[in-house]
């Protein structure tokens, strides 16, 4: 088959270099399309319904609201798991998706089954409300908005009603959500006393409010020639409009609305407040849509923004775009790889240029590069994959592979050209047998990297969805590059090499296989079985060191920007988390690392964040150009600062290193505890977090237990309740009036939608002591305040409940320093020591990192390919102790990589692994090169089984396998480099694992293989081998 693809390429050259045009055209095109991402989605798909349930304290939403809408969703197709948490007054339930399923699929079935929820809550709860799919954090900007002319409510509305709406219009945006500034309603606020002098209540004054306001459409009068339209106009758009409502009593005479109760434009008790550097601010924080491209959203939004700005100077409102914006990051951390993509695609060009010692041969050469890289750009483009540092990366490694390639099919290519010409041969028939000849052991190469690389695809979690980016990007362009060197390079070959100089060896070369023939004789002399001896001890180094290594899974990303979520004392009010944030923010700016600072107080009035007014979200954006360890020490500035103030707790991580915990997730460890008695999960949590701070090596220790929240409890009286004829639904309903307020009509002014609330005065609202002195009022006219027919006193009340599956959970965190994997060993058994569950607790460790590899699916992965390359290499050569032997081989490389590992830190990261599994696909592709000439030469060329042709096979590999050790080195060596820079944790550190392992891969392979391969293995056809000793090499 690869002959007649040779063949087929050499008869018709032109079409084959046409359809290469077209590649490279196609696949510039689709590098154009791509969408760019600092790193691919690491987390799956989700959704949120988010219900509001104005005044539920948290155990009512949690049985009245979240637990209805879990068991309608629980089971839903494509749905991998439900979480929730429920706080007084909002139920949120967050449904993440399965791996591979359709997120609009997925989200129509969450949305049939949410449809008939809605008639089930209770009276007065919302409807549910299902978010847009979003992957991880989904944030693309934080837009601050501040005015030193316009009130907190004037800012508000300007923003909410001006520049909200056309920037959700914006290409990409899923959903925006507001923090701070006040919302504007009208509040009618009844007087306890004048209420009883009228003989009136608060349903009175509620009923009389919803009258007096009003839209409806009139219809239109005919008249002979015409249809006119009638239009009322019955708005109450102002508190004068409504204060002049009339309440209506059956044999009373009408009152005003104005003599019973206060009516003002006031804000809406708040749930949330944003602060910039210490100053009241509004923001808007904007969330991408599924799949959107987020530097294109971002530029779209800041477009949209740019256009409002006049518009907003003119009010006197300026904005801030630097609080927090991902893709400043992302477009530094692309640039920079991309800057070193293309350094080192010019110093391996120019290592090509001298290897080859032909210019044209060269650039034939040369041509391959972007046809592979174009194929591989254009698989990713169809897959829908985003170009980011991982496939970059990938792009990278495949591009040193590409070009040993290259060398490997010019160095046989030009010595069998020179050989056709000195003997008047066909130049069809020298390509066409020099593809042949080197392509057989290429292909086995190639497909041995493919197949140690395919259990990519099974390891779950963040790691495979890290790790199947890097190996798509280089099974895509190895693919492309055997096609090409299959098809377009002989085509090419046969078009543009005229005459082939005679090879003249340099003299350096000369004297490099000279010296190498000299100390390959040596080490051939020692004898095998010391040889043996040496390269398992050096095996063995390599593995102790592997033992030791730290294993630190994802490293910290250095984006320039910490968040810190800050938690305080259970219902601490948004005024109080204001007034520590701005001390804090103090704090903060005096920091020399910190550019800026800004708060997220609560949440949002509509949006998926769960968090209370005790909540604090900090966004600090640090100055500009800091190195890695400036950062770090930053970090821990701003943790210490934040500790100094007792009674709250700071999580201090970078913005990606949240994307890849998740929101709910607070260190790199998670205990979960999980049963239905509320105080045993949380007795267990805290002995669980006494044990784990035991912990060699245990840092951030938390268990954020909900604390009890101070309530005013009401337990009704039925019996008195009877006496006073009053209804339990009358007493509540009043309640929830003075207290929450009652929306009793909504208005329009000018398109923005302002409600009109029922209320009592300020005072009652703000003294918990006088809540029984609420006057009530029975349908017959009886009056009497609450206390008399309800027992009022101040309580206790859970702040938050959390759910996983539908079931209560309490969850503990932890970050540990060294081997995550012996942590976590250590942890459970401290654990499991300290602590006794009580009945019907259980607990799970579950880690963000090393965790997540102990899938049954990557091991069996694992087994499968290790199987796969053995077979495959046994097909190869014919022999299962050549596979044994070359696979044996790779473990040369493994002991340069180890000690550069142990040389920068001994911490053990994705990218040093991806370092090693990428060492294992080029050590492995040299070792079959060579040992396939040694096959060669006893097989084909009929030369016996000795030293002498083990050490020739080794010389005529000596340039091919040093030449491409210098291209792939030249390739990552900006990379490597680069390693301490912003933006390279994963891909600087795979740089420098890969050129530590091949420089011991190709010293150890070139000195060791060889007797190795001469004392444990011999080709089918090998004569028996000579005597002992070795001749020199001429």
């Amino acid at each position: 088959m690869i002959s007649a693809l040779v063949r087929q390429a050499l008869r018709c050259p032109r079409v084959v270099i046409a359809a290469a045009a077209l590649l490279l055209v196609y696949g510039a095109l689709a590098a154009g399309g791509l969408k760019q991402d600092l790193l691919p989605p690491l987390a799956p798909a989700s959704a949120s319904v988010e219900t509001e349930a104005a005044g539920l304290g948290a155990e009512q939403v949690e049985q009245l609201v979240t637990r209805t809408v879990e068991n309608a969703l629980i089971g839903t197709p494509g749905v991998a798991d439900i979480h929730s948490t429920s706080i007084p007054g909002r139920s949120v339930v967050t449904l993440r998706f399965q791996t591979g399923a359709q997120p609009l699929r997925v989200r129509q079935a969450i949305a049939e089954r949410l449809a008939p929820v809605a008639a089930g809550l209770p009276q007065g709860v919302g409807a549910p409300r299902l978010s847009p799919a979003t992957a991880g954090g989904g944030d693309v900007l934080k837009v601050a908005f501040t005015s030193a002319k316009l009130s907190p409510m004037d800012l508000r509305t300007l923003v909410q009603w001006t520049a909200r709406p056309p920037l959700l219009s914006t290409p990409g945006v899923a959903e925006i959500e507001v923090y701070g500034g006040e919302v504007r309603r009208i509040e009618v606020r009844a007087r306890a006393g004048d209420l009883s002098d009228s003989d009136l209540g608060y349903a009175d004054v509620f009923e009389a409010v919803r009258r007096a306001t009003g839209v409806a459409g009139a219809g239109f009068i005919d008249t002979p020639t015409q249809r006119v339209l009638v239009d009322p106009h019955g708005q109450a758009l102002t508190p004068e409009d409504v204060e002049a409502g009339q309440i209506q009593v059956v044999g009373s005479a009408p009152t005003r609305i104005s003599d019973v109760a206060d009516v003002v434009d006031g804000p809406a008790p708040p749930v949330g407040d944003a602060q910039v550097q210490g100053r009241a601010a509004v923001v808007l924080r904007i969330r991408a849509q599924m799949g959107a491209n987020p530097l294109d959203t971002t530029r779209a939004v800041e477009a949209k923004l740019a256009l409002l700005r006049p518009v907003l100077q003119a009010e006197g409102v300026t904005t801030d775009l630097s609080i927090d914006r991902p893709a400043s990051f992302i477009t530094a951390g692309l640039s920079g790889l991309t800057r070193d993509l293309v350094i080192g695609a010019i110093l391996a060009a120019v290592l090509l240029v001298l290897a080859l010692r032909d210019w044209r041969a060269a650039i034939v050469a040369l041509l391959s590069l972007p046809l592979s890289l174009a194929a591989a750009l254009t698989v990713l483009s169809l897959l829908g994959w985003t170009l980011n540092v991982m496939t970059l990366g990938g792009l990278v490694l495949a591009l040193g592979l590409v070009l040993d390639d290259a060398v490997i099919d010019f160095d046989h290519l030009l010595n069998r050209l020179r050989d056709a010409e000195f003997h008047d041969g066909s130049r069809s028939e020298a390509l066409l047998r020099a593809s042949i000849e080197v392509r057989e052991p290429v292909l086995y190469a190639t497909a041995l990297i493919v197949v140690g690389l395919l259990p990519v695809y099974v390891i779950p979690g963040v790691a495979g969805a890290l790790l199947a980016p890097l190996a798509t990007a280089v099974i895509a362009a190895l693919v492309a590059s055997l096609l090409v060197a299959m098809l377009v390079t002989p085509a090419l070959a046969l078009m543009f090499l005229g005459h082939v100089r005679p090879d003249h060896e340099p003299p350096v070369l000369h004297r490099l296989k000279q010296g190498y023939d000299g100390a390959l004789a040596g080490v051939m002399r020692i004898g095998a079985g010391w040889i043996w001896l040496a390269s398992l001890a050096l095996v063995l180094v390599a593995g102790f060191a592997f033992a030791a290594f730290r294993l630190e899974f994802l490293p910290p990303f250095h984006s320039g920007h910490l968040t810190a979520e800050l938690s305080g004392p259970a219902s601490t009010s948004i005024s109080a988390m204001q007034d520590y944030g701005r001390r804090m923010t103090r704090d903060l700016l005096a920091i020399p690392q910190v550019a800026t600072v800004s708060q997220l107080t609560g949440r949002a009035e509509t949006g998926i964040d769960p968090s209370g007014p005790e909540h604090a979200l900090f966004d600090i954006e640090l100055k500009p150009g800091l190195s890695d360890s400036a950062q770090d020490a930053a970090e821990r500035k701003i943790r210490a600062a934040l500790e100094r103030y007792t009674g709250f707790h700071a999580d201090v991580r970078s913005r990606f290193a949240s994307e890849v915990t998740g929101p709910e997730r607070r260190g790199q460890v998670e205990v979960r505890i999980s049963g239905d008695d509320l105080d045993a999960l949380d007795a267990t949590a805290a002995k669980v977090a006494m044990a784990l701070a035991g912990v060699p090596g245990a840092r951030h220790v938390t268990a954020p237990i909900a604390a009890a929240a101070p309530a005013v409890r009401v337990d009704l009286n039925f019996q008195r309740l009877a006496i006073y004829g009053l209804s339990a639904a009358d007493v509540l309903d009043t309640v929830q009036t003075a207290f929450e307020g009652r929306r009793a009509a909504q208005v329009y002014d000018k398109g923005r939608a302002v409600d009109i609330v029922v209320t009592a005065q300020t005072d009652l609202r703000k003294d918990p002591d006088g809540a029984g002195d609420l006057l009530l009022r029975s349908s017959s006219g009886v009056s009497a305040p609450l206390k008399t027919v309800a027992n009022v006193y101040l309580s206790e009340t859970r702040g938050a409940i959390e759910h996983d599956g539908g079931v209560r959970r309490q969850s503990v965190f932890a970050d540990g320093v060294g081997d995550e994997r012996a942590f976590i060993r250590e942890a459970q058994a401290r654990v499991a020591k300290a602590v006794t569950l009580p009945p019907g607790v259980y607990l799970d460790f579950v880690s963000v990192n090393s965790g997540e590899l102990g899938g049954g699916n990557a091991l069996t992965g694992i087994a499968l390919a290790a199987v796969g390359m053995l077979a495959l290499l046994g097909f190869a050569f014919g022999s299962a102790r050549a596979g044994v032997l070359v696979l044996g081989s790779t473990a040369f490389a493994f002991v340069g990589g180890a000690a550069v590992v142990a040389l920068t830190g001994g911490v053990l990261s994705l990218g040093a692994l991806a370092g090693f599994v990428a060492l294992f696909g080029i050590s492995a592709r040299a070792a079959i090169l060579l040992v396939s000439r040694v096959e060669d030469l006893v097989v084909a060329r009929a030369r016996p089984w000795t030293a002498e042709t083990v050490r020739l096979a080794a010389r005529q590999r000596l340039w091919p396998i040093v030449t491409s050790a210098l291209l792939v080195s030249a390739a990552l060596a900006p990379m490597a480099l680069d390693a301490g820079r912003p933006g390279m944790e994963l891909l600087g550190p795979m740089a420098q694992v890969i050129i530590g392992g091949l420089v011991t891969c190709t010293l150890l392979g070139l000195l060791l293989l060889p007797p190795l391969a001469l004392s444990a293995w011999r080709p089918p056809a090998a004569s028996a081998p000579a005597a002992p000793t070795v001749p020199e090499a001429t």
